[in-house]
């Protein structure tokens, strides 16, 4: 099991490059990757996605990647342009030769007079052995947010199944206050339809039917059965892998869908009290829930 929520750091740090990956994940309902690239990386961006996304199913992600370059002088490149330099040079003495001057050409002249004849330039492009570093430590910062999310992710189940036990006590208690919730209700309807029975003529039995349909109907039976049954379930989801977030949340809202039920039956204070407390259970169990992927 693992929490949606974490952080990882890696860096890799020579005597060419600095590149530090750092990860951020919270809580989402779809897997949603942000990225905070050099424009040097944006190319290998759909590389790095699909590593995160064969590790995770949910949760919401910042990426933040930065890179400093030491040598820069492997990305620099000079060109030389000399067939342009040589006509130039040949036109320079040439002229010189009919103006009957001393034509003394120096580099230094070449160079200024005619520049585009020496480029420098920087190339865009990674070199091979800064991409295989990027990718080592894009994965080592995936391993670092994988061990956080699973330390929290540890913690997460320790308190959803201290919660789930609290759930079981009180649905004991629920189960304990059946049997007098429906005699309270069979004495209930019993005395209503006597007072009926004494301004209508109705048969004994047809009373008695009545009172046993109304307390049928009324029997939280059905209910406390899959409580303990969803309960009894959800303990082995726990030691699965993979995305759990999702089927966890489905058995919360089918929790409270029951309690609810019971609750709208209940016409005793006390099954009514120890309802509320139920719910407040779920609820809490509900809400540690949306922190699992």
């Amino acid at each position: 099991m693992k929490s949606m929520t974490g952080y990882g750091l890696a860096v890799i740090n020579n005597e060419k490059w600095s590149i530090e990956v750092s990860m951020k994940a919270v809580n989402g309902r779809f897997l949603d990757l942000r990225f905070r690239l050099p424009k040097e990386y944006m190319s290998l961006e759909n590389d790095l996605k699909k590593k995160l996304q064969a590790k995770h199913f949910r949760g919401s992600f910042d990426i933040y990647i930065n890179r400093k370059i030491k040598d820069e002088s492997q990305y620099t490149k000079i060109s030389v342009d000399s067939d342009i330099a040589k006509k130039w040079a040949q036109s320079y003495k040439k002229l010189a030769k009919e103006l009957k001057i001393e034509a003394d050409l120096k580099m230094e002249t070449l160079i200024k007079n005619l520049p585009q004849s020496l480029k420098i330039s920087e190339s865009k492009s990674i070199k091979s052995g800064e991409k295989k570093d990027l990718i080592l430590v894009f994965q080592q910062a995936i391993t670092s947010l994988e061990k956080e999310k699973a330390r929290e992710g540890l913690a997460l189940k320790k308190e959803l199944l201290r919660l789930l036990k609290e759930l079981l006590e009180e649905v004991s208690k629920i189960e304990g206050f059946r049997k007098k919730a429906n005699l309270l209700l069979k004495e209930k309807l019993s005395n209503k339809l006597k007072v009926l029975d004494a301004t209508v003529n109705v048969s004994e039995e047809r009373l008695h039917q009545e009172v046993l349909l109304q307390v049928d109907k009324s029997d939280i039976d059905e209910e406390v059965v899959r409580l303990k049954e969803h309960i009894r379930s959800l303990k082995p989801i726990f030691e699965t892998k993979g995305s759990l977030g999702k089927k966890l949340d489905f058995y919360s809202q089918e929790l409270l869908r029951e309690m609810n039920t019971i609750g709208s039956k209940s016409q005793l204070a006390e099954l009514t009290a120890v309802v509320v407390n139920a719910k407040s259970i779920i609820e809490r169990f509900r809400e540690q829930v949306q922190n699992i992927e």
